[in-house]
C-alpha cells in the first residue's frame, strides 16, 4: 500500500531509469552509426584508390603494348628489307657466277692456242685479271649474303620475342581491362551518405524530459 507521495517518487523512479536506459541505448545506437559511417568511409575511399590504381596499371600496360607494337611492325619491315636484300645478292651472284664460267672457258680456250700462238699479250693479262676479280666479287658477295642471313635470324629471333611479349601484353590487359574492371563495374558502390545523430524526447508525468 502506497501514498500519492510514495507513488509519484516510485513512478517517477522508475521514469527515470527507464529514461537512462534508453538514453545509453540511444548512445550506442549513435556510436554504432557513427561506426558503420566510419567504416562505409574507408571502404568507399578503398573502392576509389583500387580504382584509380588499376586504371592508370592498364594506361600503363597500353602504353607498353603500343611500344611493343611498333617495335614489332619495324622489326617486320627490316626483315622484309634483308630478305629483299637477300634475293638480290643471290641473283647478283648467280649472275657474276655465269659471267665467271664464260671468262674461264675463254681463258681455257685461249691457253689451248698452239705453240707460239699461246703467247701471253695484253687479252691474256686481261682474261686473267677478269676472272681473278670475278673470284673475288663473288667471294665479297657471298660474305655480304652470310651477314646478311645472320641479320635476318637475328631479327626473326627478336621478333619471336616481341611477338610473345605482345601476347603476354595483351592478356594482362584482358585480365585488368576487361575482368577485373569488368566484374567491378557491374558492382556500383555508391558514394556514403551523411549521418545525422537526433536527440530523443521523452514524455514525464510533470513535463518534457529531453535526454
Amino acid at each position: 500500500v502506497s501514498v500519492p507521495e510514495t507513488w509519484m517518487r516510485y513512478t517517477e523512479e522508475n521514469i527515470r531509469r527507464a529514461l537512462s536506459e534508453m538514453s545509453q541505448s540511444d548512445e550506442l545506437l549513435n556510436a554504432g552509426n557513427q561506426l558503420m559511417a566510419t567504416s562505409n568511409n574507408d571502404m568507399w575511399s578503398q573502392w576509389n584508390h583500387v580504382n584509380v590504381s588499376l586504371e592508370n596499371r592498364v594506361q600503363e600496360e597500353q602504353v607498353a603494348k603500343n611500344k611493343i607494337q611498333s617495335h614489332l611492325e619495324k622489326i617486320l619491315q627490316e626483315i622484309f628489307d634483308v630478305e629483299q636484300n637477300i634475293e638480290f645478292l643471290k641473283k647478283t651472284i648467280a649472275d657474276k657466277e655465269a659471267f665467271l664460267q664464260v671468262a674461264q672457258t675463254r681463258l681455257e680456250t685461249r691457253t689451248r692456242r698452239p705453240s707460239v700462238e699461246a703467247c701471253r699479250d695484253p687479252a691474256m693479262h686481261r682474261l686473267i685479271q677478269e676472272v681473278h676479280d670475278l673470284h673475288a666479287g663473288i667471294a665479297d658477295l657471298h660474305g655480304k649474303l652470310r651477314q646478311e642471313e645472320n641479320a635476318v635470324q637475328h631479327l626473326l629471333r627478336t621478333k619471336s620475342t616481341l611477338e610473345q611479349d605482345l601476347a603476354i601484353k595483351n592478356n594482362s590487359l584482358f585480365i585488368d581491362s576487361d575482368k577485373v574492371m569488368g566484374i567491378r563495374r557491374t558492382f556500383t558502390m555508391g558514394a556514403p551518405e551523411k549521418s545525422s545523430v537526433t536527440s530523443v524526447s521523452f514524455s514525464h508525468p510533470r513535463g518534457l524530459i529531453t535526454v
